[in-house]
């Protein structure tokens, strides 16, 4: 009987992985093959999810071939009632569309849609959610020997520097809070206020970044978590407060979720990302995360493996191996996207953490992590969120003392400097914690080295 029972279960857990995928192919040499629809394991909790984000969506996402015309172009959006066009990439030919109210997406009307010869693919444009665990009150301090990432052991080295730029793309930051106020990143090509676009570029009186949520100019934060993340990277060494990883970095406030935490959409991001690029952000941390793949977001994501940019992902809070299970954009498998897991004050894996052996990179400290809060507070919060923000931190550190140092060898650097945890060995790829005192020496071990070679190994 109970081998019957387990040629069952795994006859149903076969039947549940092959799901239905929907491939376009490239033509311009940056697609092959991109699934519109990832396989995932069927429950009634995805199946909700693949409900609200799917079928109920409102907007598409299209990447036109680099040969489309105009007129055809034109032609496609009448053939399938598309309107309202908003430019997302323009070097990647990518748009958003708005969909008739009375039409609602499925995978049969997926498929119809992707089956132009002037599309690269077409996707729903996806919901996120963000990656924290509801905020503790003060309960103890975390830092403890046993999770201690040796920042301010780099700190005689650097503190930062004020030209490296960390974008935090989450609920925006409260960029008025007495420890973060001096670490704001600032337009100075924008003239606060005069109502028009001084830079020219799509965004009017953008002085602190921009709120894509609503669509203005005011990213501040209202939900904690941005705000949060922001002061352990980069709160001052003011005397006040607490001090971040990388005390004189910038911090770049771009908003994508609304002031109740409302889900952010995968075009806000992709306009996000593309913001943070051209304004010199050489660092985007991400905490948040959605289960079903999308081609959009990894596309815009590779596209700027050339363009120095690192991005520092949560592994996401749901306890569970992102190997079997992914969450995006936590486990693209792009060269310059560091995944990280959270431990807790005794340094173990939090309980609430993802993990997994080949998706998630790298673990830090999330679990009761003392920051900045809107309203000049601090409180304590927990998450992957939390972790991934420690990342960034040292991540700036490395990037404020070694200038010439690409996203690949920050990444390579970051894995190599850990310090090995036995908690995590078998659970992430480096099996340790983050070290940034280890990463600082090795930047300074290769530079008496004459091969001058970082990247000595292959990263994930």
């Amino acid at each position: 009987m109970k081998h019957k029972c387990k040629i069952i279960i795994l006859f149903m857990l076969i039947m549940i992985m092959i799901t239905q995928n929907i491939y376009a192919t490239g033509t311009d040499g940056l697609l092959n093959q991109y699934p519109i629809l990832k396989k995932v394991i069927i429950t009634e909790f995805t199946k909700q999810k693949i409900k609200e984000y799917l079928y109920d969506t409102g907007k598409l996402i299209v990447k036109y071939t680099s040969s489309i015309r105009k007129d055809d172009m034109t032609s496609y959006e009448n053939l399938h009632q598309l309107k309202n066009r908003k430019l997302l990439s323009d070097n990647l030919n990518l748009h958003l569309y708005d969909l008739p109210e009375n039409k609602k997406l499925s995978v049969d009307i997926l498929k119809e849609i992707n089956e132009s010869p002037l599309v690269e693919f077409a996707e729903p444009d996806y919901k996120m959610h963000l990656t924290n665990d509801p905020y503790y009150d003060k309960l103890y301090s975390v830092y403890r020997p046993e999770i201690n990432i040796n920042a301010e052991n780099t700190w005689t080295k650097t503190k930062g520097e004020s030209s490296v730029v960390v974008a935090v793309i989450d609920s925006g930051v409260d960029y008025t809070h007495p420890d973060l106020k001096d670490n704001i990143w600032e337009n100075t090509k924008e003239i606060t206020d005069n109502g028009i676009d001084d830079d020219k570029n799509g965004y009017i009186d953008d002085v602190y970044g921009w709120n894509f949520f609503n669509n203005d100019n005011n990213p501040m934060d209202n939900f904690k978590q941005g705000t949060h993340v922001s002061g352990t990277i980069a709160s001052g060494e003011n005397g006040i407060g607490i001090v971040g990883v990388a005390p004189l970095v910038k911090i770049m406030p771009l908003k994508i979720f609304g002031d109740y935490g409302e889900l952010s959409s995968y075009s806000d991001i992709i306009l996000a990302i593309n913001y943070a690029k051209e304004n010199g952000a050489a660092i985007i941390n991400m905490s948040f995360n959605g289960k079903l793949y999308s081609s959009s977001l990894y596309l815009v994501m590779a596209s700027t493996e050339k363009e120095n940019i690192l991005f520092v992902t949560a592994a996401g809070n749901e306890s569970s191996d992102n190997d079997i299970i992914p969450c995006y954009p936590a486990s693209f498998d792009i060269s310059n996207n560091i995944c990280v897991a959270s431990i807790d004050q005794k340094g173990a894996l939090s309980y609430f953490s993802n993990y997994g052996k080949e998706t998630v990179h790298i673990a830090a400290p999330g679990s009761l992590i003392l920051s900045t809060v809107p309203d000049a507070k601090y409180e304590y919060m927990q998450g992957t969120s939390m972790a991934a923000a420690h990342v960034s931190g040292v991540a700036a550190l490395i990037k404020s003392y070694s200038q010439q140092t690409t996203p690949k060898e920050i990444k390579d650097i970051l894995i190599k400097g850990i310090t090995p945890l036995p908690s995590l060995e078998g659970k992430i790829y480096s099996g340790g914690l983050i070290n940034a005192d280890k990463a600082l020496e090795l930047i300074s071990s290769d530079d008496n080295n004459t091969d001058n070679s970082i990247v000595t190994t292959p990263i994930k």
